[in-house]
């Protein structure tokens, strides 16, 4: 036995040490696997390489006599002997995330600008979220030349630690983020509705949001002690404590997206109310409609984590986790900016974002939502004051409105139903105008009929 151990051994080295020293541990695996699965001949590398019984065995027999590291480096050794391509996706997670950042950063900058003096919470949050999202983007530029992108056994130590650190700050800093786009959406509808049954459903998701973030984010950062531990496990030489992280993840993101269907379902029944035509409810609907992008982004980011505790290749097989966690993060916030987006274009090129009808053919605003004044004298017409949408939600209250005017004159280009808070106002305003206008012609029908009555025969 010793002797054929021996020559099997000397038959090997000069193929195991070609480019990767083999570990001692994984050099003995593999000659007693020849020996127990006598399948390939000792120099026949094709039959080595390819015979899934005898690669099996070597696998279970390195799993329980070598190190992590000597395995790996025995993995390493294994794919370059039988010539197994080198597989480098690095460039994806800091392209995806460069550019959906970019992106999310320009529209945060357009809403702000667009908020002006009217700055609120919701825009208080946005800006949070991306306060939040810019680190988290530029640790992903560090993170794919690491060697995330790569098999974990062509990656160094010393950068699997560096990832997973990364890795880990970015998980920490997930949940704010997400919290904080969904308080700009909830926020948001403050501003917009009134009605006091549905800001109570605002609160109550305000609430839940922000419980959401604290409970999560306060696991995620002291789910292993002491802290290193997160990406020192791995290696087997430290010890710690750890919770279930994955089932941490996977709840996570169970909440994050029934919030997501929560905070999109929500303002549906206040915006069947508007009264106004199919066409601009429609409109409107499609505007406060544009989170179903983030939930299908979360939706394709919890089956990626799935993958996230099943596999032997992290830096491989979790990468689109990783890359669909930036995305969420970024198209949420730009989403989230989207209705100040399309405003500010509107005015900078309103041919291609503002009204497609000539500004002779359109209708004046105050024909559409009142009684048009009699300006023949060259006098100025009338301008009707509105609830302000765009104070901030510290100096508003539910029943209070202000000497906010809505000017009949606008940007060259931009018709009046194009703002989706403009038409929501109006609407509001005009259903209210209904019945004002139907009770001041009961009202006068009656003092007519008095007068009839009155009158002598």
């Amino acid at each position: 036995m010793k002797l054929v151990f021996a020559l099997a051994s000397f038959l090997l080295a000069p193929v195991l040490a070609q480019d990767s020293p083999m570990p001692a541990c994984a050099s003995e695996c593999l000659v007693q696997s020849l020996q127990q699965v006598p399948v390939c001949n000792a120099t026949d590398i094709s039959c080595i390489c390819s015979n899934q019984d005898l690669n099996a065995a070597i696998k279970a027999c390195v799993g329980a006599s070598c190190t992590v590291k000597q395995a790996l480096t025995a993995t390493n050794a294994t794919m370059t002997m039988c010539g197994a391509p080198v597989r480098d996706r690095t460039h994806l997670l800091p392209l995806i995330s460069g550019i959906s950042g970019l992106f999310a950063l320009v529209a945060v900058i357009v809403r702000t600008i667009a908020a002006g003096p009217n700055f609120g919470l919701d825009d208080f949050f946005a800006c949070a979220a991306m306060a939040g999202a810019i680190p988290m983007d530029v640790l992903q530029l560090y993170t794919g030349p690491a060697g995330f992108g790569k098999d974990v056994w062509n990656v160094s130590f010393d950068n699997i630690y560096l990832i997973l650190k990364y890795v880990y700050i970015t998980q920490v800093l997930y949940y704010p983020v997400s919290g904080f786009t969904k308080l700009a959406f909830l926020f948001f509808y403050l501003r917009v509705f009134p009605h006091e049954l549905f800001r109570k459903v605002v609160f109550g998701l305000i609430g839940t949001t922000l419980c959401y973030v604290v409970a999560f984010d306060f696991a995620m950062a002291f789910s292993t002690w002491p802290t290193s531990y997160t990406w020192t496990a791995w290696d087997g030489e430290h010890t710690g404590r750890s919770i279930d992280v994955h089932g941490l993840i996977y709840a996570g993101g169970a909440v994050n997206i029934a919030l997501d269907v929560a905070i999109l379902v929500a303002p549906i029944p206040e915006l069947i109310r508007l009264t106004m035509s199919l066409k601009k409810k429609l409109a409107i609907v499609s505007i406060f409609s544009v989170g179903i992008f983030t939930l299908i982004v979360s939706c394709i980011r919890l089956q990626k984590l799935v993958q996230f505790a099943k596999t032997a290749n992290p830096t491989w097989d979790n990468l689109p986790s990783g890359y669909w966690s930036m995305l969420e993060v970024n198209v949420g916030i730009f989403c989230v900016c989207m209705p100040a987006f399309r405003r500010t274009l509107a005015r900078i090129l309103p041919r291609m974002f503002g009204s497609t009808k000539a500004s002779s053919d359109q209708t004046p605003p105050y024909k559409e939502f009142g009684d048009s004044p009699d300006n023949s004298d060259g006098s100025k017409p009338r301008k009707r004051a509105a609830r302000s949408w765009g104070r901030s939600l510290l100096n508003s209250g539910i029943e209070k409105t202000v000497d906010t005017k809505v000017e009949t004159s606008r940007v060259d280009g931009e018709s009046p139903d194009e703002d989706e808070i403009h038409l929501v106002e109006m609407a509001r305003m005009t259903g209210t105008e209904n019945l004002e206008s139907r009770s001041n012609s009961r009202t006068g029908w009656r003092k007519n009929e008095a007068h009839t009555l009155d009158r002598p025969s």
